[in-house]
C-alpha cells in the first residue's frame, strides 16, 4: 500500500533525521531482536548550480526470497529528480541498529552500483540495509530476506520448480509506460506475469509501497494473471516515485524484483518554452552537442516531460 507520509519543519539546513526504536524481530543474522535504526541525511544549502538539491527516492517490496547455497543477486532501485549520480553502499553497524557494536548486514553480502549479492548457507530470515547516495544526501533501504531451498515442481514430476516471469504488456516490456503522469488525470496500465513452464502454478503480483493514492488489484487469470495499477496523482505528488513488482507460486517460486519510475511534473510552473535552438540545421554526429534555451524547464527528470 501507499507508503506514509510524515511532516516535520527544521531550522537548520543540514539534516540527518532518523526513526529508531526496539526491536526488530528474532531472526537469523546480525540484526536478530537489535534495535531498528532508518535515516535519511538532507542538505538543504544551494548546490553550485544555485538550486536546492533532491534526495533520491527508492522502493521495493519488504521481503525478498532467496536460495541456500547460492549466489544470489537483486537491486535496490532508486531514482532521483535532479538526475545525480546515484552510489549505493552496505550500511554500516551504527546505521542499522544505533550501535557500532552490533548489527550490520550479513557476513558475504556485497554490493556494489546497486546489485547486491550474497550466497547464504542457512535457511531462515535476515535483516539487511543499503545506502543510496547523491553528492548531497542519501537514503536508508531497509528490508528482510527469506532463505529457502528451492522447491521441486508441482506440475512436472522430478523438475524444479520455474520461477514466474512478467510479460507485455507490463509496461517496461513494452515500452508504454507514460513519460509524465500529470496531476489531476487518472492513468492505469496491466502488469502481466506468467510462468510457461509450470503452467498449472496459481500466480499473485505484489507490490512495493505504491505513491499515496495508488492501488494495483488483480484484474484476470491466474496464469498467466493481470494486475491493474491506477493512479490520479495530485500536485502534491510532483516528483519521482519508485514502484516495484514481484510475481510467485504458490511454492516459493519468485520473479526478478522489476521497478519503474513514475514521474509527476510540477505543473505549478508553465509548460516550457523554446527560444533558440542552437545548432538549427546542419549534419550532426554523436558527440553533436544542441543547445536549448528558453525558459519554465525542470532539472532532472522534467527534461524528458513530453507536452
Amino acid at each position: 500500500g501507499p507508503a506514509p507520509t510524515i511532516s516535520h519543519t527544521y531550522t537548520v539546513k543540514t539534516v540527518t533525521a532518523a526513526f529508531y526504536g526496539c526491536c526488530r524481530i528474532a531472526m537469523a543474522g546480525p540484526l536478530s531482536n537489535q534495535y531498528w535504526r532508518v535515516e535519511t541525511k538532507v542538505d538543504l544549502n544551494p548546490t553550485p548550480g544555485g538550486w536546492i538539491n533532491a534526495s533520491p527516492v527508492s522502493s521495493g517490496v519488504p521481503i525478498i526470497d532467496v536460495y541456500r547455497n547460492v549466489l544470489n543477486s537483486w537491486t535496490v532501485p532508486a531514482a532521483d529528480n535532479d538526475g545525480d549520480k546515484l552510489s549505493y553502499r552496505l550500511a554500516t553497524k551504527y546505521e542499522t541498529t544505533g550501535s557500532s557494536s552490533s548489527g550490520g548486514n550479513p557476513t558475504g553480502m556485497t554490493a556494489s552500483d546497486g546489485l547486491i549479492q550474497w550466497q547464504p548457507t542457512s535457511n531462515g530470515l535476515y535483516g539487511s540495509q543499503v545506502i543510496v547516495e547523491d553528492a548531497y544526501s542519501s537514503v536508508a533501504v531497509d528490508y528482510i530476506l527469506r532463505v529457502q531451498d528451492p522447491q521441486g515442481s508441482i506440475c512436472n514430476s522430478g523438475q524444479p520448480n520455474a520461477n514466474p516471469v512478467f510479460v507485455s504488456p507490463s509496461p517496461w516490456i513494452d515500452q508504454s509506460l507514460p513519460s509524465c503522469f500529470q496531476p489531476g488525470s487518472k492513468t492505469t496500465f496491466t502488469v502481466r506475469a506468467s510462468d510457461p513452464v509450470d503452467t498449472c502454478d496459481t500466480l499473485l503480483i505484489q507490490s512495493g509501497s505504491l505513491p499515496v493514492g495508488a492501488s494495483i488489484s488483480k484484474s484476470s487469470g491466474s496464469n498467466p494473471v493481470n494486475y491493474l495499477f491506477t493512479w490520479t496523482p495530485s500536485q502534491s505528488n510532483a516528483g519521482n516515485h519508485v514502484a516495484c513488482f514481484l510475481a510467485r507460486d504458490a511454492i516459493g517460486g519468485v520473479s526478478k524484483q522489476e521497478c519503474i519510475t513514475l514521474y509527476v511534473p510540477n505543473v505549478g510552473s508553465l509548460k516550457p518554452t523554446v527560444s533558440s535552438v542552437s545548432p538549427q540545421k546542419g549534419e550532426t554526429e554523436s558527440s553533436t552537442a544542441i543547445t536549448l534555451k528558453g525558459s519554465n524547464f525542470e532539472r532532472g527528470s522534467g527534461l524528458y516531460c513530453r507536452f
